[in-house]
């Protein structure tokens, strides 16, 4: 600023709220429901729309009538989603985004609290209304800047225990979004993976839905024989501290499933992996102690570009190559359950927990269910089922049968080797 005048005329004016920095001219409502969730929407996506398919801020851009951007947000609330009033509206961010021709746009972020179902809003823009909370931010695609926007709201604003009417956040709407190869959905189970009611499910008249996972099993061989890439999850997320495979979820309808494990693999281990070397080899339908169920498509790598490293360390925070003969024992059941159907030869497998079993894999509490495929109803290998049975009494469930019978004549001989290493 070369002029002095001037220069004495801004100066004195920044107590009066000039300070020089471009003036928001749209408003987005941040809105809570006080006990931790959070609500977003998926915006529509058609051509020339900005910020087309991630989960947002209701709002939008001021009017020549509005007189505050706080009006212009309650205008934008009433068009959008009427009925939908929150409480203690109060201005709590500028955020900055970036318009669909490049220019920075800063928005005014008015905070307010909202505890209703979103599933019975009238939605006139966007696909759904859905709750999320801070846990579940880091998978999920979120507009730029948002997630740090709501940690900070969650940090300077902790939540209740329990929702303020005093009911639990399990018998509230939905609060969990997963993106699946039909498209986004809110689920009927909240972060914890636990499903809120059944009955609400079967009454409801709504189709079931539900997530689609891919895990990569990076494979390499040594003198002691294969070993996988595992990572151990870390910081605010579902199963902290157990070991768990590379996965992720689906983006939306227009990835599938190879595409997405291609992407997952590179944003949480830094490898490249060239589609061409994808194989398939088990799919598992899981269902978690809580009731919530989905389907992981587990895929084989034997060749990648580059070293494995740690490339989300706020979610992972050690990387290691395990064998897949010995194998931690403090996994998610889930990610387990996948290995043993893997080693086991299977292509299709069931995984359905129990109230009161745990993440972690627990022996005890094995619920893995190998299914057959066409080839036949046992292994072609193995013994009938009465002499299978009898030998999972003693190794374990059996990973591979090998019939030995010209050891000895006129008998019928075969060897069982446990999936976890007993023979």
């Amino acid at each position: 600023m070369r002029s002095p005048t001037l220069r004495a005329k801004l100066l004195a004016a920044e107590p009066h709220g000039l300070d020089g920095r471009p003036e928001p001219v749209s408003a987005n409502a941040l809105i809570h429901d006080g006990a931790g969730r959070y609500l977003l929407h998926l915006r529509d996506d058609r051509e020339g729309m900005w910020e087309p398919w991630v989960l947002a801020l209701v709002g939008g851009k001021r009017s020549r009538d509005d007189a505050t951007l706080e009006a212009t947000l309650r205008r934008e609330l009433a068009e959008e989603v009427p009925g939908l009033e929150p409480t203690d509206l109060m201005p709590f961010a500028v955020q900055e985004a970036t318009s669909v021709d490049g220019l920075a746009v800063p928005i005014a972020v008015y905070a307010g609290h909202w505890s209703g179902d979103a599933e019975a809003v009238d939605l006139r823009e966007g696909v759904p209304l859905t709750w999320c909370t801070v846990d579940m931010l880091h998978r999920i695609r979120l507009s730029p800047g948002l997630e740090a926007l709501i940690r900070r709201h969650a940090a300077e604003h902790p939540a209740a225990k329990e929702p303020p009417d005093g009911t639990s956040l399990a018998d509230q709407a939905p609060s969990a979004t997963g993106l699946n190869i039909a498209g986004i959905h809110p689920h009927l189970h909240n972060d914890q993976d636990r499903i809120t009611s059944a009955e609400d499910a079967a009454s409801s008249g709504r189709r079931h839905t539900e997530p689609v996972d891919v895990h990569l099993i990076l494979r390499r061989e040594t003198s002691g024989g294969p070993q996988v890439l595992l990572s151990r999850r870390a910081g605010q997320v579902y199963a902290a501290g157990l070991w768990h495979l590379p996965s992720g979820h689906l983006d939306g309808p227009h990835e599938d499933i190879v595409t997405a494990l291609v992407r997952e693999a590179r944003e949480e281990t830094g490898v490249v992996i060239d589609p061409a070397d994808v194989r398939a080899v088990v799919t598992v339908h899981h269902r978690s102690p809580g009731g919530a169920s989905r389907t992981g498509h587990f895929f084989e790598v034997r060749r990648w570009q580059g070293q494995p490293r740690i490339a989300e360390p706020d979610v992972c925070d050690t990387m290691e190559w395990a064998s897949l003969d010995a194998l931690p024992t403090e996994m998610v059941a889930y990610c387990r359950a996948g290995l043993d159907a893997y080693t086991a030869d299977a292509r299709l497998a069931v995984h359905f927990q129990l109230p009161g079993d745990t993440v972690a894999f627990d022996p005890a509490a094995d619920r893995l269910r190998l299914v057959p495929d066409v080839t036949g109803g046992k292994d072609p290998n193995g013994p009938d089922a009465a002499v299978a049975k009898f030998a999972e009494q003693a190794v374990g469930r059996i990973a591979r049968w090998t019939d030995t019978s010209w050891a000895r004549e006129n008998s019928r001989v075969w060897r069982a080797d446990g999936v976890q290493g007993g023979t």
